[in-house]
């Protein structure tokens, strides 16, 4: 399609990370981060001609360097296609300075994730794919003889019929 910086909807970034990042506890926290911010959406499958941007993440010493390109998808010879990476973008060259860790209780707080994100899990439902809840209900043995039920005069029998 048109230019190096169109981006596809619903399209997911790939990001390739080059280097000895977990070498370092910094540069292994700081692998972290880049992939939280460069993730993207949530998807349960990947589609090849999804991926239209791959982000190329690469450390050197202690530079590291973000560069953008666009995936390019060609015709193969065989059943995969041939791909191509042109740059897309401006290279982004980033050094570590300053390393200022949390304190570690503050560090285990911010990693709790609150209660109320997942959802309760609800037994014995499920939903159809038109969006229909089905529910089961489990009963325990039923003592038929021994409920009490309400004694109508039509239903019992007369002296009459006992002799």
């Amino acid at each position: 399609p048109g230019g190096p910086c169109e981006k596809l909807l619903g399209s997911k970034p790939c990001t390739v990370f080059v280097g000895d990042f977990d070498a370092d506890p910094v540069m292994k926290r700081v692998k972290n981060f880049l992939q939280d911010l460069l993730r993207g959406p949530d998807v349960d499958r990947i589609n090849l001609a999804g991926i239209d941007t791959v982000v190329v993440v690469g450390l050197r010493e202690d530079t590291i360097s973000l560069q953008p390109h666009r995936l390019r998808l060609k015709k193969g010879s065989g059943s995969l296609p041939d791909t191509r990476l042109e740059v897309s973008g401006p290279p982004l060259s980033l050094k570590m300075r300053r390393d200022h860790q949390p304190a570690l209780e503050l560090w285990k707080a911010s990693l709790k994730q609150p209660k109320g994100l997942k959802p309760k899990k609800r037994k014995n439902r499920s939903t159809t794919d038109l969006g229909e809840v089905h529910g089961r209900l489990h009963l325990g043995n039923q003592k038929v003889d021994e409920l009490q039920a309400r004694k109508v005069k039509a239903l019992k029998r007369s002296h009459d019929e006992d002799e």
